[in-house]
């Protein structure tokens, strides 16, 4: 894990496949039109998706390959390096089944920034920060904003995640499926 290549800069984190479909755009243009790139870089952990060569162009055309890191698929220990060396995770995408990354970074304690559509809202609860990830303006703000997460949300936001386990996840499926018998 040592030898991964960590930017030398603070940084902002999305962790996940680097898609198009994941709102990789979005993030690029609210991370820039925020004006971010002058203090932050931006790391993409995962591997290269859908609509790589766009991400690549529009890199490029934002002026921002100095500034964005694309690290490949990370297994769990360099994940977890990435995460305790971030300043924030940001997931605007526009839909999550679960969203396991922003779960994952708000237990370390992590300031999360996710889009308001999909499953991201109802895991995070009032304990993330989100954006429209429809709107680069409202990404662009989200990021500020999570940047300046207090202590105590922070806090409360480890808290919450400590309640996603597995032993509460067989409970809850149990008394599901009671209710059905």
């Amino acid at each position: 894990v040592r030898d991964l290549p960590l930017t030398q800069r603070t940084y902002i984190l999305f962790a996940g496949l680097v898609s198009i479909r994941k709102n990789i755009l979005g993030l690029l243009r609210g991370f820039h039109r925020a004006g971010l790139q002058r203090s932050f870089d931006l790391v993409l952990a995962g591997d290269k998706g859908m609509g790589w060569e766009e991400i690549e162009k529009e890199i490029s055309t934002l002026g921002l390959q100095d500034v964005v890191k694309v690290t490949g698929y990370l297994d769990d220990a360099q994940l977890t390096y990435y995460y305790r060396h971030t300043s924030a995770l940001a997931m605007c995408t526009y839909y999550e089944g679960f969203g396991l990354p922003a779960l994952e970074a708000m237990a370390m304690g992590i300031p999360v920034l996710i889009g308001q559509y999909g499953a991201l809202p109802e895991v995070c609860g009032e304990h993330a920060v989100t954006c429209d990830p429809f709107s680069e303006e409202s990404i662009g703000e989200g990021l500020k904003t999570v940047l300046n997460r207090a202590p105590s949300q922070t806090f409360a936001a480890t808290q919450h995640a400590q309640t996603f386990t597995w032993e509460n996840c067989a409970r809850n499926t149990s008394t599901f499926y009671a209710s059905f018998l």
